[in-house]
Parts: C-alpha cells; structure tokens; sequence
C-alpha cells in the first residue's frame, strides 16, 4: 500500500506546512512518476479556502509533476476538482460512536422542570465565530444556558485557536471584544472535569448526560468557511440525544443535511442563518437566540412535543444511515 501523505487542519490552516511541502517536494523529486496520495485524517475543510489546491499548483509547476498523479482524500463530501483526484469518504467511526455511545444512555426525556434551560452550548478549543457566539450567550443568557468551553488561554493546544484577533481584524465593536476576552478569561469553563486535550471521540460524548436538562443546541462545526459539508459528532450528538439544534457552519449545510435524508426545523424558526456565508451567520443566529430566549419552559415543552416526529425520524435514520447513503447522494455533486 503506498504512502499517504497525511495534513492537519483547522478550518482554513495547515497546521503542518512545514513538513507537508517538504514531503510533497521530496516525493515529486525523487518519484516523479508516482501517485502521491495526500490524506485529511479523517477531516473535511474546504480545500480551496486552506490553500492546498494552490501550493500543489505552485509544486507541480515546479517540478513538473502531473497533477494527474495527485490523489487528495477528504471527508468534504461536496470538495471537488478538475485536475487532482478528489476521493470523498465520509469519516463513520464518529457516527459508529454515536451509536455505540447509545446503550450508555439512560434516559434522553426532557425534564422541563424548574432548572430547565433553554440553550446548550459545547466548545473545546475556541475560534472566532465560536467565541463571536458563546460570548454572547454566556453574557446575554447565562441562566438559560448550560455550556461548556474548554479554551484556556495558558494552555499551548488553545493559544492558537483564541480567536480574539480574528474579530479584531473582522471589525467587530470593543463591546464584543470586551465581551469574548470576558468569556476567555472566565475559561475554562466545564460541566465535568475532562484533563487531557484536545477532547476527542469518544470523550466528545461524554457531555450527553446533561442533554435532558436543555432545549436546544448552538452547534459549532469544526469546518466552516468555503464550499464544503462535513458532517460530526457535534451534529450526530443533539440528533442522538433527541434535541433540536442550531448550526453554526459552512453556507447550505442544512439544506446538504437535509439532502442525506433528515428533518430540521423551519416550520418553528427561520433557518435562513444556514444559506449565508458562515461571517454573516452569527448575528442572525444571535438574533433567533434572543427570539427563543422569551419563550416560558412551559412553551418550550410545546414545541418539543410537536417535534418529537422529526426528532424521531432523525434518530432513526442516525442507526439507519451507511457509507453508500453518503456515496450515493454526494458522490456526483
């Protein structure tokens, strides 16, 4: 089996560039007619916007490699290219751990009893508009929240992924800035104690005991700027513990979600947040939080019960849904 070249991303970062060109370079030196396979470890950025496409472009010309001979494996189920081959494969050992994590559940009923909150909010390591967000809940609606955020500013795995100067370079006002440097500084914050970072599957699903004590989830995507659909365990999570949510992603991800065979829920809330560009997503987003926040538990338990067939549907389909279903639906896109 030949070698895969294997790239770390966070969002729209190679976080080994260094090494990456280095290999690709050495490879296309020494076997220049070779198939050089490049790996995403499982991950799905959009590789346009991170900058892949034109490194290969600068190195091939470089060193007049074909770009017939690149292969790119990427969990993006909608990444695509003319020239480099593209090999979409949906990452399922998240959506086996979902499932797995299933016998451990004891109970996934709502409560809505008096310690009820409307919102759940869960982050390990932080960026911009996770921060743009989790500040403003954490500020606006602290009692109505339950949220973790794990970013500790002291910590070498989170320095990078603070996200403070990126809304400093974005625009916002001091008011947000003040507010997320808060949150910041008011971080870690946990529900329970988990000391190894970064938090991964299955640890990620540890969280879901809390589930039944909260209405709706802010869900935040790993992946979220160009064209691209990667689906998590912090989508499979709230659809495995029966909970509406709320995604804060890339553009069109919940009509993409919806092509796979699942319900959302528009005929409760504007999801017109979801076909914006992912900077334009989080004030519409805050916006509907507001719009959500003035409704009484006794409300919210309505709602609920009159979603509990989507809810239902979805979870079905997470047992149901296999490795062809995503082949079959985006493999052609």
């Amino acid at each position: 089996m030949k070698k895969i070249i294997r790239v770390q991303t966070v969002d729209t970062q190679i976080l080994d560039l260094d090494n990456l060109i280095i290999e690709l370079s050495h490879h296309m030196i020494t076997q220049p007619n070779l198939l050089v396979r490049i790996g995403m470890m499982g991950e799905g950025p959009c590789l346009t916007t991170m900058g892949l496409y034109s490194l290969l472009d600068k190195l091939c010309n470089r060193f007049n490699f074909p770009k017939s001979l690149v292969e790119i494996f990427t969990a993006n189920l909608i990444e695509h290219h003319a020239e480099y081959k593209i090999i979409r494969q949906h990452q399922m050992y998240e959506l086996e751990a979902a499932r797995e994590h299933a016998n451990e559940i004891l109970d996934s009923t709502k409560t809505f009893d008096t310690g009820f909150k409307h919102f759940g909010n869960f982050i390990s390591h932080g960026n911009q508009y996770r921060l743009e967000l989790s500040s403003y809940l954490y500020k606006n609606h602290k009692n109505k929240l339950i949220n973790t955020y794990h970013c500790n500013r002291t910590e070498t795995y989170h320095r990078p992924h603070l996200g403070v100067e990126d809304m400093i370079h974005a625009g916002h006002s001091k008011d947000k800035v003040d507010q997320a440097i808060d949150l910041i500084f008011q971080s870690p914050i946990q529900v329970e104690k988990i000391d190894s970072y970064p938090i991964l599957c299955p640890a990620t699903l540890n969280i879901t005991k809390v589930y039944p004590d909260f209405f709706v989830e802010l869900a935040c995507n790993t992946h979220y700027t160009g064209n691209l659909f990667y689906v998590d365990e912090k989508i499979w999570r709230p659809m495995l513990m029966k909970t509406p949510f709320i995604i804060q992603g890339p553009q069109n991800f919940i009509s993409n979600l919806q092509q796979l065979g699942f319900k959302t829920f528009s005929n409760w809330w504007d999801e017109g947040y979801s076909e914006v560009p992912e900077d334009q997503q989080v004030p519409i987003i805050c916006n509907l939080v507001d719009h959500l926040s003035k409704f009484a538990v006794d409300d919210l338990k309505i709602m609920y019960n009159e979603m509990l067939p989507i809810l239902t549907h979805n979870y079905n389909l997470l047992f149901s849904l296999s490795d062809s279903d995503f082949n079959r639906v985006f493999n052609d896109k």
